[in-house]
């Protein structure tokens, strides 16, 4: 099969780059793997030789019906109001 890069951004399948505009070849197990089937759902890359396994793929892939939930970040005091590398600066007499 050959999967096609569409986008403007580099992909890497596996250990191989795959600049937008060029081609590889990838087997049907390749073409099964998850992280193949959400780079097609995103429109990253397309498989040209068989489009009945691209759309397979694609529907395989779980969607989250809830997104996960965000947890509240506290903001940390600081104990000064110095810049941080400033020395206090006493005079002596």
């Amino acid at each position: 099969m050959k999967l096609r890069n569409i986008g403007d951004k580099i992909v890497s399948i596996g250990t191989t780059v795959v600049m937008p505009g060029a081609d590889i070849q990838i087997t049907a197990e390749q073409a099964q793997l998850p992280a193949i089937g959400i780079l097609i759902a995103k429109k990253f890359v397309k498989i040209e030789d068989d489009p009945v396994v691209a759309k397979s793929v694609v529907e395989e892939i779980p969607v989250n019906e809830q997104p996960a939930e965000e947890t509240p970040v506290e903001k940390k005091a600081t104990s000064s109001g110095r810049k941080r590398g400033m020395a206090k600066v006493t005079k002596e007499e």
